[in-house]
């Protein structure tokens, strides 16, 4: 192999012409590419400083003469970057399928529409000074804490699923009274919860009763119609006719449907003095994953669950926009030929 034209100690850095001719050519933060017959030994210990910065080898440079240096005979030889491009290509799959939407972080922003109610049903009388509490308070934008902070509450707690922003404490819905005590709060505000839990009941128990009397609570949800998302899960949905049946032992004040983002459901409503809860045991919802009412879901509706979830993921980083809405037009009118043709059935049956 030529011999280099010098090495300087101080710098660092190798005086041969082909590599410095090399390193003015590369773009700035691209690898810099090597002969395959090289010899570490005659370029110091800083020689490894030339090797392929990045683990997935060199980058497509301008021309061909970048992507090869003369070796000593003079004869061309091309780096070898083919392993490297299929190993980034693998990397990138495996990180598609270990970081979906559905199954990764749960972070769902709050809705225009949530938003715009929780802001006009609160005033200065229901906050000031009192305890808030918000149920699904994972959000980079703080929606609904940006409204009721300059309200100056007294005490303000936002409890997630998972540690992010605007997360106090990290705590499930359906485990709300392992955390805090049974009337322990003023206001508590839940927005694009409850169509993501699985035990609806346990949760909503769990709102009721950290309520104190003639506490407020406003909640948001989806209704039947709005397409499956998964932060984490999707299960359930509400029909205003639900929410006045589900919260009946409270007082209802306010209870309208989303404008903005339909199909969905808002409703405000308080705990009375002398609240007696009321059993819900029997009382079934419409499920996003069996698209019929059913009252509770089964470990294979979970498992049903992840996997739209995982598959949307996939679907929406490989599909384009216009490809998505034509497969969910084609699902939705399957789903609907299917409820009509499983309608008639059961009419012919009775």
């Amino acid at each position: 192999m030529r011999e280099p034209l010098g090495y300087n100690e101080e710098v660092g850095e190798c005086y041969d012409r082909h590599l410095t001719e090399l390193a003015v050519k590369a773009p700035r933060g691209r690898a810099r590419c090597l002969p395959c017959e090289y010899d570490a030994s005659a370029y110091g210990p800083h020689a490894s400083s030339y090797r392929p910065a990045s683990p997935y080898g060199p980058e497509p440079h301008e021309s061909n003469e970048d992507l090869r240096l003369a070796s000593g005979d003079g004869e061309y030889c091309r780096p070898h970057s083919r392993g490297r491009r299929r190993a980034r290509r693998r990397g990138r799959f495996r990180r598609l399928l270990r970081r979906p939407t559905g199954l990764g972080r749960p972070v769902a922003m709050c809705p225009p529409g949530a938003r715009g109610f929780v802001q006009c049903q609160l005033d200065l009388e229901d906050v000031c000074s009192r305890s808030v509490l918000e149920v699904g308070s994972c959000d980079p934008n703080a929606a609904v804490r940006s409204i009721i902070m300059p309200l100056r509450p007294a005490r303000y707690t936002g409890a997630d699923l998972v540690p992010g922003p605007g997360v106090d404490v990290v705590c499930s819905a359906e485990c709300l009274l392992d955390r805090f005590a049974p009337g322990s709060f003023d206001l508590v505000v839940s927005t694009e919860v409850l169509e993501h839990v699985r035990d609806w009941r346990r949760v909503v128990h769990n709102l009721k009763t950290v309520l104190r009397e003639h506490a407020m609570l406003i909640v948001t949800t989806r209704s039947p119609g709005f397409e499956f998302h998964g932060f984490p899960l999707d299960f359930w949905r509400f029909e205003p006719e639900d929410i006045s049946e589900i919260f009946g032992d409270l007082v209802i004040e306010t209870i309208e449907r989303d404008p903005l983002d339909p199909p969905g459901v808002f409703f405000r409503a308080r705990r009375p003095a002398g609240f007696t809860e009321r059993d819900l045991d029997g009382y079934s919802l419409y499920s996003v994953v069996r698209r019929r009412r059913a009252r509770s879901l089964t470990r294979f509706d979970v498992a049903g669950a992840h996997c739209l979830a995982a598959g949307q993921a996939v679907v929406a980083r490989l599909l384009p926009l216009r490809a998505r809405h034509a497969i969910r037009q084609a699902a939705n009118r399957c789903s609907s030929q299917a409820r009509r043709r499983g309608g008639r059935d059961s009419r012919r049956r009775s």
